[in-house]
């Protein structure tokens, strides 16, 4: 399979591109080769004063799915860190809960299983004032 273009002087000076005859898969491989041979259809039919709607139509959309490939990589990258720093987030803050639970049980148990006599004294045990009363 060929290309078949070929350039053709005119009346007016300008040279032609010829319609391709093959119109295979193997030349639209890639979207900026897409690209071109729209722009070159579209000065054909631009030429022959023929409607160019549907072609501008495609080539708009082609041109914004590229720029959308372009551009998905790069969303992709940012979802993927704020997902990470959340991810992050919240493992931080399990951990630091489970370290504060473990603490105060810790600190329970041990309030719980040591003997009575090595614990402060919260209050003193006081005698209670006697008031002395008039007669």
């Amino acid at each position: 399979m060929s290309d078949t273009r070929e350039l053709q002087p005119l009346n007016d000076g300008f040279q032609k591109i010829e319609l391709w005859n093959d119109w295979s898969d193997i030349f639209l491989s890639t979207p900026e080769e897409r690209i071109e041979r729209l722009e070159v259809l579209l000065c054909q039919k631009v030429y022959r004063g023929e409607d160019i709607s549907q072609c501008l139509t495609v080539l708009e959309y082609i041109q914004n799915r590229v720029t959308e490939q372009k551009l998905e990589p790069i969303v992709l990258k940012q979802v993927q860190f704020k997902l990470t720093l959340i991810s992050w987030h919240k493992v931080s803050q399990t951990l630091l809960a489970l370290l504060i639970v473990i603490t105060c049980f810790g600190s329970l148990l041990m309030l719980l299983t040591s003997p009575p006599s090595s614990l402060p004294q919260i209050t003193k045990p006081h005698s209670p004032i006697q008031i002395p009363k008039k007669n």
